[in-house]
């Protein structure tokens, strides 16, 4: 089983864990202003998901699904010996720590959902499949741009 790519903050006395989740295209210095101010009151853990960041290699090794994803975050979590913890997500990472809320409740101590994407609807699933078909021919960082194009031209109309 491989390990996802993580960063930990330790506090000197704290045994509260805030675990930080990014969205789609992002990775762990999505985070990296909200650090100094986090770090004063507990331990941080800040994830980069499957195919993202310095988990490129682990994208899409067959079916990519939610998941699959938040098992690994779960495997993760146990293999660290985090039990409970506090979850902050942005985008993407909201739908990760709300499958993690319904699989393994006794982890979840509260949620912070930023951008949240309550339902995956008809739109963002056509959005992913389309992203699946052409990953291979445009590069992520542009892909990843034009969609998010979309999705906020979409908002706007």
């Amino acid at each position: 089983m491989q390990v996802l790519n993580h960063v930990i903050h330790c506090h000197a006395s704290s045994k509260e864990w805030a675990v930080f989740v990014h969205g789609a295209g992002g990775n762990i210095s999505t985070w990296k202003r909200q650090v100094d101010d986090f770090k004063k009151k507990m331990n941080l853990l800040f994830v980069d998901l499957r195919g993202h960041g310095d988990n490129k290699s682990m994208f899409f090794d067959g079916d990519y699904s939610f998941d699959l994803v938040t098992q690994d975050v779960i495997n993760l979590l146990d293999q660290l010996k985090i039990r409970k913890a506090n979850f902050v997500g942005l985008s993407m990472g909201t739908i990760i720590i709300r499958v993690i809320e319904k699989k393994r409740t006794d982890l979840v101590n509260s949620m912070i959902l930023c951008g949240a994407i309550l339902k995956l609807n008809k739109r963002l699933g056509f959005l992913i499949r389309v992203g699946k078909l052409i990953r291979y021919l445009l590069p992520y960082s542009l892909l990843y741009k034009l969609f998010a194009l979309i999705k906020i031209g979409r908002a706007h109309v």
